[in-house]
């Protein structure tokens, strides 16, 4: 058994060395504006706990099934008419607002009605901080998992460093009936010229 004056310093050691070899092995990705133009944006499995709720809204993260994918269900009890938000929304940091600038995106979410109260449509749309946004896109859902698409092109934010947000809004009147989402993605168009 060791005494305390050399397990203490020995411990601490072990510990250090143990910190030092995991912050190595990691490899943060630094994310550029190469890697948003090629690889996009993407927000599916559990990612989709990451979205954020406006006031009056909530979504609940569902687990994988037998039968369905990860996914959320979305409602609303605020009228689409006082929309003064993005909704339930993905935001986009600054390297994506910087990188989608005067791009063609083609924006999808993957979603189908609510098993309960099921929704007929929604609404989907790209927000920016200060140069215009997409406005509200509506889209009919089915029962089925379908992909839902709009083009946009966002315009050079006047403020660098701000937040764009990609947002869904539940039906249009707020009387929180249902829909679920399996993924929201951002591609960029590539470009025909040369």
């Amino acid at each position: 058994m060791l005494k305390d004056r050399y397990f203490y310093p020995l411990a601490i050691t072990l510990i250090a060395v143990m910190i030092w070899f995991a912050l190595s092995a990691s490899k943060h990705e630094e994310l550029t504006l190469e890697k948003v133009v090629s690889n996009g944006y993407i927000t599916q499995g559990e990612d989709l706990k990451m979205l954020t709720a406006s006031p009056g809204m909530s979504y609940a993260y569902l687990e994988k099934t037998e039968k369905d994918p990860e996914r959320v269900v979305l409602k609303t009890n605020v009228a689409l008419k006082n929309a003064a938000s993005a909704g339930i929304f993905a935001a986009l940091g600054p390297e994506y607002e910087a990188a989608f600038a005067n791009r063609d995106l083609t924006i999808t979410v993957r979603a189908r009605q609510g098993k309960i109260d099921p929704l007929s449509h929604f609404y989907m749309g790209y927000f920016t901080a200060d140069v215009g946004d997409s406005g509200w896109i509506k889209q009919d859902l089915t029962q089925d998992w379908q992909d839902y698409k709009i083009e946009f092109t966002p315009k050079t934010p006047v403020n660098d460093n701000g937040i764009d947000y990609l947002g869904v809004w539940p039906g249009e009147k707020g009387t929180q009936d249902t829909m679920e989402i399996q993924s929201m993605k951002i591609d960029v168009i590539p470009s025909l010229k040369p």
